[in-house]
């Protein structure tokens, strides 16, 4: 085990978290550094809590992590905190090259860029100022 690398969830073989949030957290992280502008541009803006969050208010995204689990025979120990054991040298890389395929950068590209949000609170601070300016 060890200590957990932030930044290489794909090469861990077993990790202890506080929380599986925690977890998924990393692998937000990993899929930020593995893939570089692109991606971190898209997920900027918004808090890793936040994105957290609203993946896990999905159920389909809590049984898909569950199936991951199972599939790449990832054990999951929860009293408290969590322990992930891998049952295999790969296990770890095979589950985060599904999420990050499948959830974690399909997700990044439809996210607004901070050049969009930008673009969004510019027109409505212009809108609104130009509709009060009319009303005074």
């Amino acid at each position: 085990m060890g200590v957990p690398s932030r930044y290489e969830v794909a090469t861990l073989t077993g990790v202890y978290y506080g929380s599986e949030e925690a977890f998924i957290g990393d692998c937000l992280t990993s899929v930020v550094e593995e893939e570089g502008p692109s991606i971190k541009e898209s997920f900027t803006p918004y808090k890793t809590r936040f994105l957290i969050k609203s993946l896990r208010e999905v159920p389909s995204f809590n049984r898909f992590i569950e199936d991951l689990f199972i599939r790449y025979s990832i054990r999951k120990e929860t009293s408290g905190s969590i322990t992930l054991i891998g049952k295999d040298l790969d296990s770890f890389r095979s589950f985060y090259e599904e999420l990050s395929a499948k959830i974690l950068k399909p997700v990044a590209k439809e996210l607004p860029d901070s050049r969009h949000l930008s673009q969004v609170i510019r027109q409505v601070v212009e809108t609104r100022g130009l509709t009060q300016t009319r009303l005074e």
